[in-house]
């Protein structure tokens, strides 16, 4: 099942979404994607942005899997600064075979 997963500041989890019906199917501390693209919904980005407060408008897509133990990269997704998720150089992310989010909100991807 593929799913939209974000950062619950509230729960301070990941919110697991259905791709098909837009419910939470889940709440996760940590979790592995496959096939994974990230998303910003530029309205939600300014927003955040010109009211100076977070708002829920950046997702990773992707499928569930179990948990390799992959050592991948490091991405984040700063609103304040930047209109997509970036890698540690600060190159613009867009897709990736797999994706951690880990339970201290740190995001990794290969």
């Amino acid at each position: 099942m593929r799913v939209r997963v974000y950062r619950n500041l509230s729960r301070k989890c990941w919110s697991v979404m259905s791709s098909e019906t837009g419910l939470i199917v889940a709440y996760k501390t940590e979790l592995v994607l496959a096939d994974a693209t990230f998303t910003v919904q530029p309205s939600g980005n300014a927003r955040c942005r010109r009211e100076q407060c977070k708002n829920v408008h950046a997702f990773v897509n992707g499928t569930i899997v179990e948990d390799s133990g992959f050592a991948g990269r490091k991405v984040d997704y700063n609103p304040y600064t930047s209109t997509t998720f970036v890698d540690d150089d600060g190159c613009p992310v867009h897709k990736a075979e797999f994706v951690r989010l880990d339970k201290h909100f740190k995001c990794s991807f290969i």
